[in-house]
């Protein structure tokens, strides 16, 4: 698949500004009458940016969602095989071992279209040479948090939650294309969001002139890009 033109610059800081992105720049062309939001965060941020007339399901560990759920540990997600019109999972798999179980799982009970964001973790592995620590590189957040990325590293004590899987946007990118191939299903978008080449600021657009003399077009990617972001038609 040749690199999309759709680049989406930095869009959101935090949980509900993602679960808003996801209704405004995806709503209107992927988003049907029935919504399940799994990892939606348990507060049912998204509900309030859409129609009155959408039945909206959210699955969480933690907070007070619709349905509380271990992802790692309870499996099947008890919901009937193409239940919703539009299933959305944001920057949750990373999180968990059992990846590609619940990815089928994510498959199965969508009826249509199914969104999924996941990070691009090689984008800021250049903190590491750099020995850029992570932001309030204080002793009370290491304990929990590595010394450059929240979820990559080696915390002091054992986390509550991490990264499973470290991996690129062009390693995303072929993942979903074997996968696919191998369920038949067929791919409608595929872009990266959080591309600094497309932020308006100075710095950020002499850095893309030299990368664009530098690199090709997958290397800019993994270089630009926050995260990868897919919409899959079952």
């Amino acid at each position: 698949m040749k690199f999309t033109k759709k680049l989406v610059g930095i869009q959101y800081k935090s949980r509900e500004e993602r679960n808003k992105f996801v209704v405004s720049e995806l709503g209107e062309a992927y988003i049907g009458e029935t919504v399940l939001n799994v990892g939606g965060g348990g507060e049912s941020h998204m509900k309030k940016y859409l129609n009155d007339n959408v039945s909206y399901i959210e699955i969480d560990i933690a907070g007070t969602p619709d349905l509380k759920i271990n992802l790692e540990r309870e499996l099947p997600i008890p919901v009937k095989e193409n239940s919703y019109d539009t299933v959305i999972c944001t920057d949750v798999l990373e999180h968990l071992d059992n990846f590609h179980d619940v990815f089928n799982e994510l498959l199965r009970v969508t009826r249509k279209n199914l969104i999924i964001s996941l990070p691009n973790s090689a984008k800021n592995i250049s903190s590491y040479y750099k020995d850029k620590v992570y932001k309030n590189n204080h002793t009370s957040r290491r304990v929990q948090y590595g010394k450059y990325q929240k979820f990559y590293g080696l915390p002091f004590e054992s986390p509550k939650d991490r990264h499973k899987w470290f991996f690129s946007y062009v390693e995303a990118e072929e993942f979903f294309e074997y996968q696919s191939e191998k369920k038949s299903f067929k791919i409608k978008e595929m872009f990266p969001v959080g591309y600094y080449a497309n932020d308006r600021r100075i710095k950020a657009k002499m850095l893309n002139g030299i990368i664009n003399l530098l690199f090709n077009d997958n290397a800019k990617k993994n270089i630009l890009s926050s995260s990868f972001w897919i919409v899959i038609e079952k």
